[in-house]
């Protein structure tokens, strides 16, 4: 049997089996039936040099892409971007083939909404954008400042970014000149997880106060304590219609506030948790000023917004859930559940596919959820 330039040989009733020169063993032994020869599925897909998917019988004849995956982002209904720490770079993947159709020397990769370009920040702070389709990189300007928490404008036309080397500022880059203007320069450091509503009108970032030094000397060379009071991490909402843009803060709460994002009706998710392992987290929404629960002390590992319905990971018995709040009806879906630990998801914006990454003894993996089956998409 031959595939290319790889060739086996085996032998009915004999446990050897012959790949290129190099033998090996089979778990069983080839046979004839009825002028028909049969051998091992699996021996043959690994000899010939590909890989097969036992639990859904898939058959990569170029073998698996292996190795840590993570962050997927969905450029169209076919195709993931996913990044590869390993390697330090990105991989376009199509999801029917499970095979890489672009490997790209860049691994912080953040996707615009039409899945057609992503941008990056390099080393020495200068913003790149890579075309898909041109198939051409362009570097945007010549600002070195630090750059973090990408954002893409909902036209296309601009990114957002916590901006300085404390993350002191909010700003915007044009792309077609570079020019970066400062939207909120308050000074106050440490922004992170930068938000953009869907019509571009508002803003929403989490920033969490410095802790107050006390020292025992006026030199200030001997710490005596740090006071952390009122350190809380907070989100805080910015108009960008309003002439002052000036930043709101929504919340007071001590609680740990991650994974917020917006509703297309401005309001406002997040997961809530606090350092107490007693108090599992909780799913939170801000509508009109007012905060109210949607799912409470849950072990909430993930959560993601795509057209307004928010998609949680919860675990609970050493079993992982995928379930689904639509606001208009209230109500939750169950999408699927498996034993396999899940990091981290990534409901696809065209259908009903969830991208999920799931850990292993070697690295993550990115899988896929479709109509209640796991799919391994990597290994």
């Amino acid at each position: 049997m031959e595939k290319g330039n790889r060739t086996i040989l085996f032998h009915p009733f004999s446990y050897v089996l012959n790949a290129g020169g190099k033998k090996t063993s089979l778990p069983t032994a080839p046979f004839i039936q009825n002028g028909v020869p049969y051998i091992n599925l699996s021996a043959i897909v690994y000899a010939l040099g590909g890989d097969i998917e036992e639990e859904d019988r898939f058959i990569a004849t170029s073998g698996f892409i292996k190795g840590t995956s993570i962050n997927p982002q969905w450029i169209d209904q076919n195709t993931l971007l996913i990044s590869r720490p390993d390697e330090a770079s990105s991989l376009l993947l199509d999801i029917r083939s499970r095979t890489a159709i672009r490997s790209i020397n860049e691994m912080d990769l953040t996707l615009s909404h039409d899945g057609k370009k992503a941008a990056y920040v390099d080393e020495n702070g200068h913003l790149f954008v890579i075309d898909f389709v041109s198939n051409t990189v362009q570097q945007i300007g010549e600002d070195d400042e630090v750059k973090t928490d990408l954002v893409w404008s909902s036209d296309g036309r601009s990114l957002y970014c916590i901006y300085g080397s404390n993350n002191e500022a909010v700003a915007v880059v044009a792309l077609d000149n570079g020019t970066v203007t400062k939207l909120i320069d308050d000074k106050v450091k440490y922004k992170t997880d930068l938000r953009l509503s869907s019509d571009g009108t508002k803003l929403l970032y989490t920033v969490a106060n410095e802790g107050k030094t006390n020292y025992t000397d006026d030199q200030k060379t001997d710490v005596d304590s740090i006071d952390t009071s009122g350190t809380d991490p907070q989100l805080i909402l910015v108009d960008l219609s309003s002439p002052t843009k000036q930043p709101t803060p929504l919340t007071s709460s001590p609680d740990n506030k991650v994974d917020s994002a917006f509703l297309s009706n401005h309001d406002i998710v997040y997961v809530s948790a606090t350092d107490d392992e007693m108090s599992p987290p909780s799913l939170k929404v801000i509508r009109n000023g007012v905060e109210q629960t949607l799912l409470d002390k849950q072990n909430i590992i993930d959560m993601a917004v795509v057209k307004s319905r928010i998609y949680v990971v919860v675990e609970a018995n050493d079993l992982y859930t995928i379930r689904c709040f639509d606001p208009s009806t209230k109500s939750w879906t169950t999408m699927g559940s498996t034993k396999n630990e899940i990091t981290s998801i990534a409901p696809s914006p065209y259908d009903d596919q969830i991208a999920v990454t799931m850990a292993t003894d070697g690295g993550e993996k990115v899988s896929l959820l479709r109509h209640g089956a796991w799919i391994n998409l990597t290994k």
